[in-house]
């Protein structure tokens, strides 16, 4: 199982991190190679002072990501881990968004800390954001196979609006 994140900086990704196995839980399968050297991060504009508090944080949560796959072998489970790992992550102190990257969805964000999208083989493509506060409407099906989300915010149906703790 590789995962990959793609977006604009791979070259930045790619020099802090290093290619790690995830040893293997008791009757689980054959160790997961992860591969950081395929990976981008998608940065706002003018973040260049901030990319590498965001390369750490990013690398931060891809370990937290790939070694939650292993026991969460649905996709559910893997949304729930994305969700979990960057919360966790950024310090608990940042709303997170998941989301599946070709989902139908109307999103305006501030103070983004990190915005990429990650590939996991046998699952689609699912958009993880870090922010400080903004309004996601979800314009499709809801549930864990499809988006997560963690942090302060009101809902409405399918419109959270996120602030600031």
């Amino acid at each position: 199982m590789k995962i990959a994140r793609t977006g604009l900086a791979a070259a930045a990704l790619a020099a802090a991190a290093t290619v790690s196995t995830i040893p293997p839980a008791s009757a689980a399968p054959a160790p997961v190679a992860v591969s950081a050297a395929d990976t981008d991060l998608n940065f706002p504009k003018g973040a260049a002072s901030v990319a590498y508090g965001t390369v750490d944080l990013a690398s931060k949560i891809y370990r937290a990501i790939s070694s939650a796959i292993e026991t969460n072998a649905n996709r559910s489970g893997l949304v729930q881990a994305f969700q979990n790992g960057a919360w966790y992550e950024a310090g608990e102190s940042k709303n997170v968004l998941v989301m599946k990257a070709d989902h139908p969805y109307d999103a305006d964000f501030q103070g983004v800390e990190l915005d990429a999208t990650y590939s996991v083989d046998g699952y689609p493509k699912f958009r993880v954001v870090v922010f400080e506060s903004g309004t996601v409407t979800n314009n499709g099906d809801g549930g864990y196979i499809n988006w997560a989300f963690r942090g302060w915010f009101d809902r409405d149906g399918m419109t959270v609006n996120f602030h600031q703790p």
